[in-house]
Order: C-alpha cells, then structure tokens, then sequence
C-alpha cells in the first residue's frame, strides 16, 4: 500500500527497523476517517452489539448486547488497562455531546483495534467481523495490509523527493548567484554556465 512519509517519520526517527514500523501502524487501528458516533450506534444496535433500552429494567440497565457484554467480563478479569479503555470507549460513544470517535488518532483508535483482537469472537462478545464494520464506517483499518516493503517503498521514494527538491534548491541558487549576475554579455554567461555546471556536480 501506498504510504505517506509522516505516517512513519516519527518511528523512523526512533530507529525502528522496517518491519517493525509496519507492525507499529497495523497495531495502531487507526482509519482514514473519524467515526460519526450517530452512524456507530446505529451499526451497533442493528447487529445487537449495543441496543438501547426505552424503558430500562429494575437494575437502571440503559443498555444491553454484546458490547455490555464484554465490558462486564473486562471489568470483571480484564487488566487495569483494559477496563480502562473498554470504559472510556464507552463513555466516549454514549455520551450524547459527542458527535465523533476519532479513530484517525492512535489514542481513540488502538484500544479499539485491541478489543477486536483480545476478545473479538469470544462467547457473547462481539465478533471480529463485528468490530470491522465499525472501523469501516471509518474507511476501514488503514494500516492493516502495510508491510515492511511498503515502509522501505516509502523511505525511498522520500530519499528521491529530497534529492530532487535539494537539486532545485543548488539550481535556484546558481541562477540567482551565478548565471543571471553575468547575463551582460555572451562570453561572461557562458563562463557563468561552466561555472554553474561545475558547482552542480561538487
């Protein structure tokens, strides 16, 4: 797949290896567009993930379905991480003054890709098919299919920008110091030129 350099720069600079930058993006969850959170209840509610009770139980229950599920168990034998996230995941998408879930950040998008994988498929929890069709309200996992080929095709193809933009920069540089200064006559531009020609290849 096609990379931009700022998806990997900051791994980049931290010295990851190739492989291990593109095992960092699939991790990440991250996805091409945040995740209206009217258009996430819905996908929830039609696959009994997480339906609203109109007229909740004795027990004060507002909501039932798989997602309930599964944060009961992580807050039952989950780590303090995962009831964390699993929490704040929910708040976050029940909470009527938010109209988004920002899976374009790593922040909101990793827990979520860490709850498909850790107990996507599990009895009475949500499936892994569940919990991609929430990211592909969001345009789908973006960095699922990224490779260490991909990363490396990225690094060359900004090594090639660089060297291309730095030749740009030595031409202006010539033509404004070099060769538009000794435009006067012939014989001086033409030496203006060797001269060009000969800082160019330094």
């Amino acid at each position: 797949m096609m990379l931009n350099y700022n998806d990997i720069q900051s791994y980049v600079d931290a010295g990851l290896s190739d492989a291990e930058i593109a095992a960092a993006l699939q991790a990440s969850g991250i996805t091409p567009q945040r995740i209206s959170i009217a258009e996430l209840l819905f996908e929830l509610n039609n696959r009994a993930m997480l339906i609203r009770l109109i007229r909740p139980a004795d027990t004060g229950e507002k909501w039932s379905g798989t997602v309930v599920n599964m944060i009961l168990a992580i807050n039952a034998n989950g780590t303090p991480e995962q009831v964390t996230a699993v929490n704040q995941w929910f708040s976050h998408i029940t909470n009527d003054r938010n109209s988004y879930y920002d899976t374009t950040v790593e922040a909101y998008a990793k827990p979520l890709w860490e709850m498909r994988n850790q107990f996507g498929g599990q009895p009475e929890m949500p499936s892994v098919e569940d919990f991609d069709a929430i990211a592909v309200l969001g345009g789908g996992w973006r960095f699922v299919d990224v490779t260490a080929e991909d990363v490396a095709a990225c690094k060359e193809a900004k090594a090639a920008q660089d060297a291309a933009d730095a030749l740009q920069q030595d031409w202006a540089t010539q033509l404004n110091e070099v060769i538009q200064p000794a435009s006067s006559d012939r014989a001086t531009l033409v030496a203006a030129l060797r001269q060009a020609a000969t800082n160019l290849e330094a």
